[in-house]
């Protein structure tokens, strides 16, 4: 069977791309270990790119491979037996690249761009959906940024002529050539990821977009639903909200408001695997069985209608091991409502990722709902009060405080 591959450049432009280079550090063009044959070529390349890039004011990001020394070297950088490979010198950037001390540049741990840095943070600041990749080594951290970036929705474009590898040797026997590698490396990109072109003809398509009108960001809504399950729900729970049955049917009335506007509306429920544990914060309520069985299906009261969507998280937080980040990007959601229980934790905790990720948070506060916080047999605060402190929480530092008759309308 043959697969047609689709390669996505539609709105490229100048504007919403950015030209990546990987480990162009001394490490891999100088040293007479890991240097790369082709390297001198392949700088006079990336240099062109990166001439190219500075024309169209196209941002260049740098990334170099640097491990903290005093934490260890990690498994990756131990696998070549070579103690100084990812530090020191040779983690310098080769001084012959067109470096300007006003570029961005990004310091990774491991093999991707994307583990333990802020690059996707800074390429979503900056508007960015297409990524032009140039670096080394093509099969191991190229790669792996490639594949990363295309998993975060970034539109990828491999600059084949900016990019080397090294031959793989076993035992000091050559088992593929530098040439071989290469090859079958860009063509798991291509098959995989997207594009791989010459960076010359990839500039030249860029610049003829130069003057189109960028397309305006879409800004969507989107209404998700917090744990309105049966621990918080069933009046013989003793984890049960006050007036569960009143909130499970304002809730319902505020989620056919937001079906009627076309705003989606997404359903979230804790439940913990049954073959792990329950984690340190549901232990700390004493009862470990709260987020499994019955007590974890959704309340039968609620009205979960077709087209919605529903969610399964393992801990406090909606984002936290969820796909409801990828779900937001998918749907083009910039502005999100929250509803649901408890407001102090599962909620403050969903509006709290959803800030640091920039999306707008709403919290809809009667729709929302709290629990005592009971300490010793103590109550240090009723649910008033909890509920009063949590949503002045949120609007402190994270977003608005909203009523259902305000929205959707």
């Amino acid at each position: 069977m043959t697969v047609k591959h689709i390669d996505f450049i539609g709105d490229r432009s100048p504007a919403n791309t950015a030209l990546i280079v990987i480990d162009v550090q001394r490490a891999f063009t100088e040293s007479s270990l890991f240097g790369i044959a082709s390297a001198q070529s392949v700088l006079d390349n990336i240099n062109g790119a990166v001439d190219r890039a500075r024309e169209l004011e196209i941002p260049v990001i740098w990334v170099r491979y640097q491990v903290r020394t005093e934490v260890g070297l990690g498994l990756t950088s131990k696998r070549y037996d070579v103690e100084d490979l990812h530090t020191g010198e040779g983690t310098e950037i080769d001084p012959r690249l067109h470096f300007l001390p006003t570029d961005e540049v990004i310091i990774k741990p491991r093999q991707s761009a994307f583990y333990g840095t802020d690059l996707e943070y800074l390429l979503r600041s900056k508007g960015i959906k297409y990524l032009c990749v140039a670096g080394v080594t093509t099969n191991v951290c190229v790669l792996a940024v490639v594949k990363d970036a295309s998993e975060r929705d970034f539109a990828v474009n491999l600059l084949e002529d900016c990019t080397a590898a090294l031959p793989i040797l076993h035992n000091d026997e050559e088992i593929m050539s530098a040439n071989e590698v290469q090859s079958a490396a860009v063509n798991f990109m291509r098959w995989a990821y997207g594009p791989v072109t010459k960076y010359k003809e990839t500039f030249d398509q860029i610049s003829s977009n130069k003057g189109a009108a960028p397309v305006p960001a879409k800004q969507n809504s989107a209404l998700v639903i917090i744990d309105l399950q049966k621990t918080f729900t069933q009046k013989s729970s003793p984890l049960s909200v006050e007036n569960a049955e009143e909130l499970i049917a304002h809730t319902n009335k505020l989620a056919e408001k937001a079906r009627k506007k076309g705003v989606p509306v997404i359903w979230v429920k804790r439940q913990d695997r049954a073959t792990v544990g329950p984690g340190v914060t549901a232990s700390r309520y004493g009862r470990t069985g709260i987020h499994r069985d019955g007590g974890a299906e959704f309340d039968s009261r609620i009205e979960i209608k077709p087209g919605d969507l529903t969610l399964t998280k393992r801990r406090q937080s909606s984002f936290y091991s969820t796909d409801l980040e990828l779900i937001l990007r998918g749907l083009d959601v910039t502005n999100l409502y929250l509803a649901g229980v408890t407001t102090n934790v599962c909620v403050l905790g969903t509006a709290k990722d959803a800030a640091e990720r920039d999306i707008q948070v709403n919290i809809v506060v009667d729709a929302t709902a709290s629990l005592p916080i009971v300490s010793n047999n103590e109550t240090k605060l009723s649910s008033e009060d909890t509920q009063y402190a949590a949503v002045n929480f949120v609007e402190w530092a994270y977003g608005k405080l909203v009523n259902s008759s305000e929205i959707f309308n």
